[in-house]
């Protein structure tokens, strides 16, 4: 006896830490009949995404469901009973950490139509309480036209994008805190577009779970696999159009790789699926000034080049013949020169469910980035020998999530058979995060073979002449 009541007590508190280290979100609500308004008891509820079963319940005896550990993203919400119609609610949000309150009325079936079903769309509340952050799921981020995620958040009141970074109510860019499918950011936060399945911007009010930090938080949660084969292929160019040549290509594929019982209705399910996104981009000025820049003509600059001192003209010596510039040797340009920027990403995702309960989560992306570090010093003359940065970031991570207990429409409706455990989940995550960035002169080459070199500006012979003066 003793034994059951420890591993009782040590089941609630895993799941209860994985709850507040988790991304996972909530649907809950009540069905009752559509005319009496009767709590329908123990009728089983489904929630899909993507075509894929992603959990159940059963209502208990005041109607009440609780689904949980179900991702952010778009769900429907399916209920089946007994004589009644079956209803299915599309469309339906779930944020990271937040509850989604989907309630439903039965529709009692006559028997005219065979197996009609009531759908109906899923509409954000009006009202919601505490409600401190702004979501984007995936069909708003298509529609946004901005690319970065720095210009998506500054769309939420009270967030600021620079090129210092993103901040929140007058903080700092370096109290902002990044996650992707819950794990905290180290390095870039690139991703394909194509890819993000959902976009929490948390404003104020920070949960525990996302740590000690001043301003706000930016919760990536990136698409699993699907049902059906989904993919796409986007190039978008500006070449034609303006000098600063902004080029992107980015694909992305989803499907299943193996579904068990197919064919065999809420048996069916997708036992391996997988999702693979990437993109490159190249810009030719990634962040122009406006007006444009000056820069001296490429005959000016190969005269100094060739001849960079003089004879003094007010006396003996030598001065710089970058002294003697004038503004017809230099030209206005919009696009800067040498400033070039390309970036590229892949990322993958494998999901393993060997049964209806369990979810085995493999995902592992890889950024890259190479660009020229602009100085405005130095941009007038110097501007062939700009550092060199490259910058990559890997990111992995292993999840694995097991529902104590989940409630389909196999399971018999009786209140003895009702397991105490319906809404208990655990979640189990390892992940590796590395963040690498080299920066050289091209000149020296990127390698420690040639770093002596650096400081070294060649060896000098000196001529020495007699000088008069009176």
């Amino acid at each position: 006896m003793n034994r059951k009541i420890y591993l009782t007590l040590l089941m609630a508190l895993v799941a209860g830490w994985s709850t507040a280290q988790s991304n996972f979100g909530e649907i809950r609500g009540k069905v009752v009949d559509s005319k009496t308004k009767k709590p329908l008891d123990y009728m089983n509820i489904l929630v899909t995404k993507d075509g894929i079963n992603k959990g159940g319940a059963m209502t208990d005896d005041n109607g009440n469901y609780y689904i949980k550990a179900l991702e952010p993203g778009t769900y429907n919400v399916i209920a089946k009973y007994v004589d009644y119609k079956n209803y299915e609610e599309q469309g339906v949000s779930v944020r990271a950490n937040n509850i989604t309150y989907v309630n439903i009325e039965m529709s009692k079936d006559d028997g005219q139509v065979l197996n009609e079903v009531v759908i109906k769309k899923w509409k954000t509340p009006l009202v919601e309480g505490d409600r401190n952050s702004k979501s984007f799921s995936d069909k708003d981020i298509q529609k946004l036209p901005t690319r970065s995620i720095g210009a998506i958040a500054a769309t939420a009141s009270g967030v600021s994008s620079t090129n210092a970074g993103v901040s929140f109510i007058g903080q700092r860019s370096d109290g902002t805190r990044y996650f992707v499918d819950g794990v905290p950011v180290v390095g870039s936060t690139n991703l394909p577009q194509a890819a993000q399945g959902q976009i929490d911007i948390i404003q104020s009010g920070i949960p525990a779970q996302f740590g000690d930090f001043t301003g706000g938080a930016i919760s990536i949660t990136t698409k699993g696999p699907s049902a059906i084969y989904r993919k796409s292929f986007e190039v978008i160019s500006s070449s034609m159009f303006d000098r600063y040549h902004y080029n992107q290509a980015e694909g992305f594929i989803s499907g299943p790789l193996k579904i068990k019982n197919k064919g065999g209705g809420v048996k069916e399910f997708v036992q391996w699926g997988f999702q693979l996104a990437g993109n490159i981009n190249y810009s030719k000025d990634p962040n122009p000034a406006f007006g444009g820049m000056y820069v001296v003509n490429d005959n000016k600059l190969r005269e100094i080049e060739q001849n960079p001192l003089v004879a003094n003209p007010l006396g003996g010596g030598f001065v710089p013949s970058s002294s003697f510039i004038t503004k017809n040797d230099m030209v206005l340009e919009k696009a800067r020169r040498n400033v070039a920027q390309i970036t590229s990403v892949v990322q993958g995702k494998l999901e393993y469910q060997p049964n209806k309960n369990t979810n085995i989560t493999f995902f592992g992306s890889y950024n890259y980035q190479t660009n020229s570090n602009f100085s405005y010093a130095n941009y007038l003359m110097n501007y062939k020998n700009f550092s060199q940065s490259i910058a990559q970031t890997y990111r992995s991570y292993i999840k694995f999530t097991q529902k104590l207990r989940n409630e389909d429409e196999n399971d018999k409706t009786k209140k003895e058979n009702k397991s105490l455990l319906t809404d208990a989940f655990y979640t189990v995550r390892l992940d590796y995060q590395a963040s690498l960035r080299n920066t050289f002169a091209p000149l020296h080459g990127n390698g420690i073979e040639n770093i002596f070199n650096y400081g070294y500006v060649g060896k000098f012979t000196r001529y020495r002449v007699p000088a008069y003066t009176y």
